[in-house]
């Protein structure tokens, strides 16, 4: 009960629509600007804009609450994917799998890639992703994610058919 009081004071504070996107924007603007800008400018030249990029960014917050639901909703979204990505590795070593055999194929990384790059995409428009970005509401229909499906389907028979030899290839003449 005494967490629960807690938030609330917290939430009603403005801590979460004030401060903590601001301090959120100041750790990340300082840290990229560290690294892109290293000896080309000072600390505390960096430091001074971050900060106020960071106010900045807590007026775009203050005017667009919305953000508020999303950071909530995508904090959250990255706890679950974690804890199950926790729980394969630790179902894949249960069963002597270890995670560098399975990243020795020519494929491996890129798919590797592309399942981060989709678990990233299916997190930032659960979280309403699509509100800041603008996308049409015809994109999040259920159709339209069957006829995709259903393409990824036979791209990949398509593939694994190709691969195995089971069509494309020229006859040979007779006699050669």
């Amino acid at each position: 009960m005494v967490f629960e009081t807690i938030i609330q004071n917290m939430q009603t504070m403005g801590f979460f629509q004030y401060l903590f996107p601001f301090l959120l924007a100041l750790a990340v603007l300082y840290g990229v600007m560290t690294v892109a800008m290293k000896d080309k400018m000072p600390k505390n030249a960096i430091a001074l804009i971050s900060l106020i990029l960071s106010f900045f960014v807590m007026l775009f917050v203050s005017a667009n609450p919305g953000i508020v639901g999303f950071l909530m909703n995508i904090s959250g979204y990255w706890l679950v994917i974690g804890c199950g990505i926790l729980f394969l590795l630790v179902l894949l070593g249960m069963f002597g799998i270890k995670t560098e055999d399975l990243m020795k194929g020519e494929w491996s990384k890129w798919i590797l890639i592309l399942v981060v790059v989709a678990i990233a995409l299916v997190i930032f428009f659960g979280a309403g992703g699509e509100a800041l970005v603008g996308v049409p509401s015809g994109v999040f229909s259920s159709e339209l994610w069957t006829i995709v499906f259903f393409i990824v389907i036979l791209a990949l028979v398509m593939f694994v058919m190709g691969k195995e030899g089971g069509g494309g290839e020229k006859p040979k003449a007779p006699g050669t």
